[in-house]
């Protein structure tokens, strides 16, 4: 997979999260819940409006991750290493991807247990990591 492609591929997926977010934005309440303590409880909330400025944040983060490597004055040290950078790119963006969903959806009322969720993510995106070396 060429640069451009996983970046195309990365940017898609937070702009989906970012669509579908925008569809459910008015059954939202005003306060949503944003962070999870380890019981589950929640103890983070912020204004609805975050829920569609997140995805925005996160295809800056991801620009920025691409655009990184090509800082490096020595540019062979990338080409080395280029193919899982962009593979990580794309695995990164799908785990943020899938946190937004995870927002949207507690705050919807459709996911239960968010802390099993996110250590079931976050393990995914170790193994994935951990795959692609």
């Amino acid at each position: 997979m060429r640069s451009i492609d996983a970046l195309i591929l990365s940017e898609f997926f937070i702009f989906v999260s970012l669509l579908i977010s925008a569809y459910y934005y008015a059954f939202l309440p005003s306060q949503i819940v944003i962070h999870w303590g380890v019981s589950g409880e929640p103890n983070g909330y912020t204004p609805r409006t975050h829920i569609l400025w997140y995805p925005v944040a996160y295809m800056a983060l991801l620009l920025i991750l691409w655009a990184l490597p090509f800082a490096d004055p020595l540019k062979r040290n990338v080409d080395r290493f280029r193919r899982i950078y962009d593979a990580f790119i794309v695995i990164f963006a799908t785990f943020l991807a899938a946190v937004q969903f995870l927002i949207l959806g507690y705050n919807l009322g459709w996911v239960l247990d968010p802390t099993t969720t996110i250590f079931v993510l976050v393990g995914l995106i170790l193994v994935a990591a951990g795959y692609i070396t």
